[in-house]
């Protein structure tokens, strides 16, 4: 991966639970990922509330998620130039949804591996695609 620029594209992804979804880091040939240090945030806006969800073990995708809900975000990630450090942001939403958020990090390595998980790492994506572009 090792890029000045990664864009993240979560297209109508969703959980088997309610659980948010997470951007995990890492870097070496067999990837190491980094679990802690991140400082992310997502906010959702909706007629209904505001909610708000941090995260230190990775970016955060949305907030106050739930089994139904199914996300359409663009994560940007950029690399602060001669460090270690990446700074990122998203905007998008569901149906009835905005949300927008972001987070920096500052790794051990250089960045090679980019793992999408969830924040308790039991629940599975149960849809939609997720694709990964990076120059």
């Amino acid at each position: 991966c090792s890029s000045d620029l990664i864009n993240v594209i979560f297209s109508n992804t969703s959980l088997s639970g309610t659980s948010l979804q997470l951007l995990q880091f890492g870097y070496g040939s067999t990837p190491t990922y980094q679990t802690t240090g991140y400082a992310s945030a997502g906010e959702n806006y909706s007629t209904a509330a505001t909610t708000i969800d941090y995260s230190t073990s990775g970016f955060v995708i949305g907030s106050n998620s739930a089994a139904t809900t199914v996300w359409n975000i663009m994560y940007t990630i950029v690399n602060v130039p001669g460090t270690n450090t990446y700074i990122g942001s998203f905007s998008g939403g569901t149906a009835a949804t905005v949300a927008m958020g972001g987070g920096t990090v500052t790794l051990s390595n250089v960045l090679t591996a980019i793992r999408v998980t969830s924040v308790n790492g039991t629940d599975t994506f149960d849809s939609g695609t997720i694709n990964i572009m990076y120059e």
